[in-house]
Formats: C-alpha cells, sequence, structure tokens
C-alpha cells in the first residue's frame, strides 16, 4: 500500500493517481464505442456527457487518494462503479472495484474491502473462463487483488479463508516474476506466516526458508555488482574476482550451510509486466513491487568473518540507516545484517504487514535468526539495536538467550522528553480516527538531531515513515513501557548500552535506570559526550566508537561463558581425563 501511505519524492502523485483512475475507463472514445453499437448522435451525445462526468469523479477520486482523504474517495469510486454499469461498452468494473477495495482497506473496513476485491476477483476469473487466459495487464490486477483479498482475511484474523488466496498468490507471483525474484519471496514469506498461524510447522518452515534463501539472493546480487561481478553463477576469467565471487556467496549463505539451494534460485523475470492502468504520461505502477528485502547485508569479501551483527532500527527509520555503521565494522571482518521493522521500510510495499506490529518483530527475528544461526555456526552472534530497536533487541535476549551471545543496545528506554505533549496529540487524534496516521515522526526527527542537513535527509528518504496511526502509537508506547520487567529477565546475556549526553528526545535517567533493572553482571554502560539521540545509525557513525565497540564484541564472542546450563553448547570431555 505504499503507492498511497508514502508521498512520492520524484513526481507529484496526486495528479499522476488522478490520471491513472481517469484512464481506467478513458480507453476508447465513447462517442466512437457508441456509434459503433448504432446509437443516435443524440445518444452519443448524451453517453460522452455521462462519462465526462465519470471521468471528473475519478480524477477526485485520485486526488483524494493522495491526500489520504479515503472516506472521500470511497464514496466517488462507488459512484463510478453505478455509473459504469449503466454505460455501454467495455466495463471497467473489475479495477473500479479494485481502487474501491484499497480505499476501504486504508480505512481498516478489511470486510467491505475484501468484498469489494472479491469481486474485481469474479469478474477477472470470468474473463479468463472466456478468453482462455488473462492479458498480461490483467495477471498483474488479479495479483494485486489475491493481494489485498488476502490482506483482509489476515488483518481479521481469518487464516484459513486466507489459505487458499496466499497460495494462488504465490503461484501467481512466481509465474509473473520467475522463482528467484525478490516479490516471490515476499510472497513465500506471507504464506509461511499464515501457515504457521495454523499450526502448519512443516510447511511454514519450508517456506520461510525458500524466503531467506531468495532474500539473500537479492543482497547477493546487489554485492556482485559492486564488486564488479557480472553473474553469481558463472565463473570469472579473473583469478582476483573468481576469489571475490566464491567469498561473496559463502559469506551471504552461510559459512558452514550445506543445504541445497532452491531449483529456480536464478531464475527472475526482471521486465515483468506490472501495470495494469492504461495511459502513457507516465504513470505509476498499479502494482506495487519490492525491491529489497526486509534484511540488508553488509559484507567484506577481502576479511574472514569475525562474527555477525544483527540491526534493529529505531522509530520512523529502516533497515539501510544502519549504512554508516556497517561499512565500519565490516571493515574488521564482522557481518552486518539489519532488518526492518514491521511496519517500517520494506515492509511498507508488503500488504497487510505495512502497520507497525513489534510483537511479531520480535518473533520474525527469532526465525530468521535461528536460520542465521545455523548457517553460521561458527561465528558468534550479536543483537544490536538503536532507541525501539534497542529495546526489541532486549525483549529478544531476554525470550531468546540461546540465539544471541551478546547485545548492544543504544538509547533504548521508554520515557522521553515532551512526553505530556506527545500523549495529548496522540489522544486527540485518537478520538478523532483511530486508524488515521498523522505526521508524529516530524518531532521524533527534531528532538534526534540539531543539524538540518540530517533533518531534511530523515524527512526527504522514501523510504522512512514519519506517519503512524494513534493505535500504532499505543501499542508502541506499550511496548516500550515494558522494558524494564525483560531487562530483569536478561540474567546471563552480556549487554553494552549507550547513551548519548546531548540526546534530546530520550531521557537520560531513563535509561540509567534501565540499565539498573539488567539482571546479568555482564554489563557495561557508556555515555558519549557530544552524541545526540542516533549513535549507530547516524548519517556518519562516529569512528573513535569502532575500536571499543569491535574490542567488547570479540570480549564477548563465547556464550558458553555467561548462558546456563541448559543453554550452554555441551562439550565433549577430553579422553586424557
Amino acid at each position: 500500500m505504499q503507492k498511497y501511505y508514502e508521498t512520492n519524492k520524484n513526481v507529484k502523485i496526486s495528479q499522476l493517481t488522478g490520471l491513472c483512475l481517469l484512464a481506467l475507463l478513458s480507453q476508447q472514445p465513447s462517442m466512437v464505442r457508441a456509434q459503433e453499437q448504432g446509437q443516435t448522435v443524440s445518444e452519443c451525445a448524451g453517453q460522452a456527457q455521462a462519462d465526462s462526468s465519470i471521468e471528473k469523479e475519478l480524477k477526485e477520486a485520485g486526488a483524494f487518494l493522495c491526500e489520504k482523504k479515503y472516506a472521500e474517495a470511497a464514496k466517488l469510486l462507488k459512484d463510478c462503479l453505478e455509473r459504469d454499469k449503466k454505460q455501454s461498452g467495455e466495463s471497467r468494473s473489475d479495477l473500479l472495484h479494485y481502487w474501491l477495495a484499497d480505499s476501504l482497506y486504508l480505512l481498516s473496513r478489511y470486510d467491505e474491502a475484501g468484498l469489494e476485491y472479491e469481486k474485481a476477483l469474479v469478474i477477472l476469473n470470468a474473463k479468463k473462463a472466456k478468453a482462455g487466459q488473462l492479458t498480461d495487464k490483467e495477471r498483474a490486477l488479479n495479483l494485486a487483488c489475491l493481494r489485498g483479498k488476502a490482506a483482509c482475511l489476515s488483518s481479521v484474523k481469518n487464516y484459513a479463508a486466507a489459505e487458499p488466496y496466499l497460495h494462488d498468490l504465490s503461484t501467481l507471483t512466481k509465474e509473473i516474476f520467475g522463482g528467484g525474484n525478490i516479490n516471490y519471496g515476499w510472497s513465500l514469506l506471507n504464506e509461511s506466516e499464515n501457515l504457521a498461524k495454523l499450526g502448519k510447522v512443516k510447511d511454514s518452515q519450508e517456506h520461510f526458508r525458500h524466503a531467506i534463501y531468495l532474500f539473500r539472493k537479492c543482497n547477493m546480487d546487489r554485492i556482485m555488482s559492486e564488486y564488479g561481478i557480472k553473474s553469481a553463477i558463472a565463473k570469472e576469467s579473473e583469478t582476483g574476482k573468481e576469489v571475490i565471487r566464491k567469498r561473496i556467496w559463502r559469506l551471504v549463505f552461510g559459512t558452514t550451510n550445506k543445504k541445497e539451494m532452491p531449483t529456480d534460485l536464478m531464475e527472475d523475470k526482471k521486465n515483468a509486466q506490472v501495470n495494469f492502468c492504461d495511459g502513457d504520461l507516465g504513470l505509476p505502477n498499479s502494482l506495487t513491487v519490492q525491491t529489497e528485502a526486509p534484511g540488508w547485508v553488509w559484507i567484506n569479501p577481502h576479511r574472514e568473518p569475525a562474527g555477525i551483527i544483527i540491526c534493529v532500527h529505531g522509530l520512523g527509520l529502516h533497515h539501510r540507516s544502519f549504512d554508516s555503521f556497517a561499512k565500519q565494522m565490516i571493515k574488521e571482518g564482522f557481518i552486518v545484517i539489519a532488518f526492518d521493522v514491521r511496519g517500517f521500510g520494506s515492509y511498507l510495499s508488503s500488504q497487510g504487514q505495512e502497520k507497525l506490529d513489534l510483537d511479531a518483530c520480535v518473533n520474525d527475528l527469532k526465525d530468521v535468526v535461528s536460520e542465521i544461526k545455523g548457517d553460521y555456526k561458527d561465528q558468534p552472534l550479536f543483537m544490536l539495536g538503536e532507541s525501539m530497536g534497542g529495546a526489541i533487541a532486549l525483549r529478544f535476549a531476554a525470550k531468546f538467550p540461546e540465539l544471541t551471545d551478546g547485545v548492544v543496545c543504544a538509547v533504548p528506554a521508554s520515557k522521553r522528553y515532551k512526553a505530556g505533549t506527545t500523549a495529548l496529540t496522540v489522544a486527540l487524534h485518537y478520538v478523532s480516527d483511530p486508524n488515521r496516521p498523522f505526521a508524529i515522526g516530524k518531532k521524533v526527527v527534531e528532538q534526534s538531531t540539531s543539524r538540518s542537513s540530517e533533518r531534511q535527509k530523515w524527512k526527504q528518504d522514501p523510504s522512512s515513515r514519519l506517519e503512524l496511526t494513534p493505535k500504532e502509537l499505543l501499542a508502541f508506547q506499550k511496548f516500550m513501557n515494558e522494558n524494564t520487567f525483560y531487562a530483569k529477565k536478561i540474567t546471563h546475556t552480556p549487554v553494552i548500552v549507550f547513551q548519548g549526553d546531548e540526546d534530546r528526545l530520550v531521557k537520560k535517567s531513563s535509561t540509567y535506570a534501565l540499565f539498573d533493572a539488567l539482571a546479568t553482571k555482564q554489563k557495561t554502560l557508556v555515555v558519549i559526550g557530544g552524541a545526540e539521540h542516533l549513535i549507530f545509525e547516524a548519517p556518519r557513525f562516529k569512528e573513535d566508537i569502532t575500536s571499543g565497540i569491535v574490542g567488547w564484541l570479540q570480549a564477548h564472542g563465547a556464550r558458553c561463558e555467561y548462558l546456563p546450563p541448559e543453554f550452554s553448547p555441551k562439550r565433549k570431555t577430553p579422553k586424557h581425563q
């Protein structure tokens, strides 16, 4: 749903969406179409006037969608559907049902939206039955409707009903994009989650592992390109490049991974048809496609691995926010993998997962870190999080101590400056509409950094999300308020906590109190003079911190020294003892 949820920084979407909707009913001139069917000139004139009225309403509906006035857009689209039924010639009701469904979905009216998606699917199935197959544009629309219908059912927790739609979604995604495409990975990920909800653990795990391979492949392709490797599977003629190619494979897919790869991993139809709106003028694609995996990988193929660092970002940011930090750490041999939190970054383009869900994020990390641990058995693994991400890292360590060798967190505390004003703002918006996003993130940006250039970059980043609903913000605050409870449950895992001395967002006293609550004896508190809120996600990571953090990671890489017996790996007793 990112096509409405986020403002496009390069084009005026309000104009484009209006044109896109306008194009839905304007494939053929109405006068010509009517005359071909034997209508009189007066009837043609009346039909043209009716068509013009619909076109005007469609344009207005498109503008409303971009202004996030979804109720107004839905009202106009319902009227257009009624008018479309009375028109002669080709009907575009499948598209109109889709746009109406999208409007209702964005209003969180999932049952109503699901009905509209279903109506569009019925029309498309009838077209397929009549013609034998759908056109490329109709297949793209079919895929969009399947996504929407499955998202509606998942949102109301009707996982059994969602199962066949998600299966069809995965099948059609592979048909359109190919088995090695990132979009197929996302469809498998969604299907895996739904299967887990139904208790079908084995099938869920198979889909999840397949998705993970596709996400790794997406990262591998990017890294290969950065090092001038043209093909991941073709041997390089230059000895040096061939060594790099093999090392990238090993570092991305696992230093101890012996599993078989999916047979269709390299099948990628990069020029797939995804636009089901007619017309030119640079219209945006109607079907939102994924271009990134939920995890972003940084490696250094010139170094042997020193360990794995799993990063979780703060509120409003995304996985690539760790770029400056990661580039410093890979110089030391660490493999850095940052993941998006549900509702941020790449998840904004994943319908059904575009809302903030911190508990689901913790479970996501549990699943993916379990896979990573199995594929890098010879490497220590650390969780690193900042602000909201720091709270997630702490909860992860409390719930799954066997999966991490240590935790690095910056400003993970819940008490913030100007909290009363923020609470009042959220309450007022909740009364107005608990599901309507508003720009709370702008205040976070203002308090996070005093540097105008960094503020501007953050606000203009198309992957940042600065608007959240009152419901999401209440869930966020509840999650953060539980930090102390989970800190007390971390009894053995090493933890290092960072706090900026000039942080104007999180209160230092709150961080200190949370540090005191940590039950583990292996804990360290670092206060950085001159630092504001962002430390690890700052656009320019301070290089003077690198040696300290590297030293701490190297010193705490052997978890068997700190974990209780039930989580410690069994050591074989030497025969001579």
